[in-house]
């Protein structure tokens, strides 16, 4: 579930000039830097297959996941060992840094003489490689407790998708904080707030050898800064839950324990998850907390700031939609209906009312109206990034009916390219299984496939990432 304010608009005389540097920055630093760890990482898994230790090590790999309870993955690597697929099995061991912990505890005794000496050389190779590796290098790993990635932490992800969904997020929140409270508290206030996130991840997962990495951790204190901010201010909210999203207005400030709520609620149902809902959890009551204990005597809050500023078109846009819905709540779907292509006509580029009209045209069952409302919908979704993960669900929701339209080949393509793009990689797959059957596929899809087989051996799925490099290799032969 996400929920997220939509009632700021720019002020250009409160330019968001650290929200649009820490964008700029984020981006530099994964695009410049962090990019190069896929080579390094290459490298590394290169110098380790010729070595001596993947013979070694292989035994005591598998004997240190069965005792961390990560039963799963080691029966995954050993049927993918017997198999013969050791290539894909060599990133999970050299990048696993409670492995290399508890290498580092073994001794002459563990290994007997000579083989040792061999081992030692050539594991401090390898582990030297892999802790230059952006990620584990400056990720905050809590058996490691390095002071400095506490902030480093913050300005580095684990990929676009990652790192695209976190800045659409700031650029969102960050726009109306720093206009409230200025760039200089809204900087620090930002700062501080991301270690102290990462000292609440620290706080409840001290056992853990996986390395966090992102800014979501700060954005959530950003959130909680809203929140406290507008205080009991009545504020727009943008809602989504799978593919149903609309707006509701409620006091921030009645907001905040609704975040840490969700949060608590997702950090309880996925233990093992890899979203680190406890340093959002820590980030959210940091920033609340911090604009209540400064803002009397400290932060200086701008009044003139917090004003919403909303033009008469968007209240009109607002007054025209609520009636939609009520009307849609009420059961009046004939007049909801009518209202809601009233509202496209008036607004053809607002994605919103047309998923709305969408959903309500499926009660008609008018398939062409159905058919060409998704159709609009996928071609407006893919460029804008905080619609992908809806579009997606609608994609598949769309291709389950009785009698969907085709969807045409081009616009198949950049839908495949965005869902590669958010992870979606199930989809993906099946989407690109289509694509390679139609007698319209080119050089595009060439494209498509290098980046499915890429991201799937960022993964660890070499075979499938073979697979797919292979199909794409075969059609650029046959266009050649």
């Amino acid at each position: 579930m996400i929920i997220i304010p939509a009632e700021k608009s720019l002020d250009w005389r409160r330019a968001p000039v650290v929200t649009g540097l820490l964008i700029v920055f984020n981006l530099l630093i994964f695009s410049l830097w962090q990019s190069q760890d896929a080579q390094k990482l290459e490298d590394i898994a290169s110098y380790y297959r010729s070595s001596d230790l993947p013979r070694m090590e292989y035994s005591v790999f598998i004997s240190y996941l069965y005792q961390s309870r990560q039963t799963e993955l080691a029966k995954d690597i050993e049927a993918r060992w017997d198999k013969g697929d050791k290539e894909a099995i060599y990133p999970y061991i050299i990048s696993d840094l409670g492995f290399i912990q508890t290498l580092n505890r073994t001794d002459i005794s563990f290994w007997g003489g000579e083989e040792y000496d061999i081992w030692l050389k050539q594991h401090q190779i390898v582990e030297k490689q892999i802790r230059e590796l952006s990620f584990i290098k400056y990720g905050l790993t809590p058996t490691e407790n390095r002071p400095i990635t506490y902030f480093t932490h913050q300005f580095l992800h684990g990929d676009w998708s990652h790192l695209i969904g976190n800045m659409v997020f700031l650029a969102i929140a960050g726009l109306g904080v720093e206009a409230a409270i200025g760039s200089f508290h809204f900087l620090i206030a930002y700062i501080v707030c991301g270690v102290l996130s990462g000292l609440t991840f620290t706080l409840f997962n001290g056992a853990s050898t996986m390395p966090l990495v992102g800014a979501s951790g700060a954005i959530s204190a950003v959130l909680g800064m809203y929140a406290a901010i507008y205080e009991l201010r009545k504020i727009r909210f943008f809602y989504s839950v799978i593919v149903y999203f609309g707006y509701f207005t409620a006091p921030a400030l009645l907001i905040l324990p609704v975040w840490i709520g969700i949060e608590i609620v997702q950090w309880v149902l996925n233990p093992g998850s890899h979203i680190a809902y406890t340093a959002h959890l820590g980030g959210l009551i940091a920033g609340g907390g911090i604009i209540f204990s400064l803002k009397r005597w400290l932060i200086r809050i701008d009044k003139a700031a917090l004003e919403t500023g909303a033009t008469d078109e968007d209240k009109e846009y607002r007054e025209q939609l609520n009636d939609a819905l009520k009307q849609l709540a009420t059961f009046n779907f004939d007049s909801a209906k009518k209202k809601f292509i009233a509202l496209s006509k008036q607004y053809p580029d607002d994605i919103a009312v047309k998923i709305q009209h969408y959903h309500l045209e499926k009660l008609f069952r008018n398939q062409k109206s159905i058919n060409r409302l998704a159709f609009e919908i996928f071609h407006q979704g893919i460029h804008q990034p905080h619609y992908l993960q809806q579009i997606h669900d609608l994609y598949c929701e769309y291709l389950s009916q009785e009698e969907p339209a085709p969807v045409p080949y081009e616009l198949d393509i950049k839908l495949l390219l965005a869902f590669i793009n958010i992870g979606q990689l199930d989809t993906a797959r099946k989407l690109t299984k289509h694509l390679i059957t139609d007698p319209k596929k080119d050089i595009m899809l060439v494209k498509a496939l290098n980046t499915l087989a890429s991201a799937l051996e960022r993964q660890g799925q070499s075979d499938d990432a073979y697979r797919f490099q292979s199909m794409a290799n075969e059609l650029q032969s046959s266009f050649s």
